[in-house]
């Protein structure tokens, strides 16, 4: 499975690994995240390998014992698509094309996810046989939707050309526990400001309706097709067919959270650029899908948005409670910036390497992901001593291992020098390399103060509440060592 630690991909994981399937996941992490497969890594039918399916040697080894390949991996999010439209385009197309092309190499089955942006502004409900409106070249929403067409063509064209068994299941609106609303995804982004008690942004009017769908029903749906007979070479689409305004949904989700927000109508052409449309409906013809499953998904608006805030809510309450609790992998940094997934846990495979060398890392990157970790269980460890703050469990070592010093930003040669004089536990040789360090990442707020001396005098006052001490093992004693 392409995409496999994505929103919808860790959803269909759980799902096949509950059917009794073996997986092999192959993601780059740069959308989806380890901790969407949290609870299925322990399986042993699981396996996880970071590494981009846009490069032809790691596609060929994924799919060395593969039956069928699910291949989601791919670019999504409106506003990606309006601030990224390059990016967008050329990673859809190029995943798709080199998936096929191992796929067809070694004769293995292939299921792949397109998207409804095909048919554009087409006449509803959308059927699987009705040519595309992906809209003119000028508009970049198009072009997204035009990569995906591409894709199914392509699909169709390895299925002639050799005899390639091929389904495109044409995804909805699909929505549930774990989506993240980074990127102009509509129900977690209200979701999300709802429980902070912000406004609910709404573009337009709000009178575009969608279908939603529930990611679990979407999942189920895409191993029932793979498993079918009758829809090899043949387009499907998956989805719901309960159609609701954008307007219904903000209400929606007030009245569940139980929220004070009021709800913000924002001109779209303020948010998108120009040229940049909305269709005002998005419903799906489903007949051929409930031909193959005998049955479609159809669980209504309130138990999505249900289900999705209590997610939200749990995730909240979750946030500071990591303390001592292991990684299902555990991420070593080595000295070129790449990561990878040591097989800590079983059935968790490493390959890693990511863009840019470790450089300026992709913000859900694996070096990323990495970084938020040792910032959250640094804030833990600082306060270990507080008889008012949670413990750290004794005998309990970071599940973080660095080959090398990672040190904070140094964007100002003033700040750089007064951030190293603050924190003289950064310096050259404090920390072994041979040992497993728990580097507290620290980045202070920038002071509005003029003088240098009040400058100096808030770093040290950040300093002080976000890390008390540098904890690293003694490789010699195995105790614990502290430097103030």
């Amino acid at each position: 499975m392409t995409g496999g630690a994505g929103f919808i991909g860790s959803h269909l994981v759980e799902q096949l690994l509950h059917d009794g399937f073996s997986v092999h996941v192959v993601d780059d992490l740069s959308s989806g995240s380890l901790e969407n497969l949290g609870g299925a890594v322990e399986r042993e039918a699981l396996r996880v390998t970071v590494g981009s399916v846009a490069t032809p040697e790691v596609a060929q080894r994924a799919l060395d014992d593969a039956d069928v390949v699910f291949h989601l991996a791919g670019v999504v999010g409106v506003r990606r698509l309006a601030s990224e439209p390059l990016d967008v385009m050329q990673a859809n197309l190029r995943c798709t094309e080199v998936v096929l092309q191992a796929a067809a190499d070694r004769g293995v089955s292939v299921l792949t996810t397109s998207s409804s942006e095909v048919y554009g502004d087409g006449p509803v409900p959308f059927q699987e046989d009705a040519p595309v409106v992906p809209g003119v070249t000028e508009g970049l929403r198009g072009g997204y939707a035009c990569a995906k067409a591409m894709g199914e063509w392509l699909a169709s064209a390895h299925a002639a050309q050799s005899g390639l068994p091929v389904i495109v299941a044409r995804l909805f609106n699909t929505v549930g526990p774990r989506q993240a609303g980074d990127h102009g995804m509509v129900l977690p982004r209200f979701v999300q400001q709802a429980l902070q008690g912000d406004p609910l942004t709404v573009y337009g009017e709000g009178a575009q309706t969608r279908c939603f769908a529930h990611v679990r029903e979407v999942a189920r749906a895409l191993v029932g097709l793979a498993q079918s007979t009758s829809v090899p070479g043949r387009v499907v689409n998956v989805g719901s067919a309960v159609e609701s305004s954008v307007s219904e949904l903000a209400a929606t989700v007030i009245d569940v959270a139980g929220s004070r927000s009021e709800i913000q109508r924002v001109p779209f052409h303020d948010v998108f650029p120009r040229g940049f449309v909305d269709p005002p409906r998005r419903v799906p013809a489903l007949d051929r899908l409930r031909a193959a499953n005998g049955w479609v998904p159809e669980a209504g608006l309130r138990e999505l948005v249900e289900d999705v805030v209590s997610a939200a809510r749990a995730a909240f309450d979750a946030a500071g409670a990591r303390v001592g609790s292991a990684s299902p992998a555990t991420l070593v940094v080595g000295q070129d910036g790449a990561a990878s997934a040591q097989k800590k846990m079983p059935g968790v495979l490493a390959n890693a390497g990511h863009r840019n060398g470790g450089r300026n890392p992709h913000p859900r990157s694996p070096i990323a992901q990495l970084l938020g970790c040792l910032a959250t269980d640094g804030r833990h460890l600082a306060n270990e001593d507080r008889p008012d703050r949670r413990p750290t469990p004794a005998g309990w070592t970071s599940p973080i291992q660095s080959r090398g010093t990672l040190s904070p930003p140094n964007n100002s040669p003033k700040r750089g020098a007064a951030r190293a004089r603050a924190a003289p536990w950064q310096g050259p040789g404090r920390l072994r390399r041979s040992c497993a360090p728990l580097l507290c990442m620290i980045r202070p707020m920038r002071s509005s103060c003029r003088t240098p001396k009040n400058r100096r005098m808030n770093l040290l006052k950040g300093l002080r509440r976000s890390a008390r001490r540098a904890v690293q093992l003694d490789p010699s004693s195995g105790t614990e060592s502290r430097q103030p």
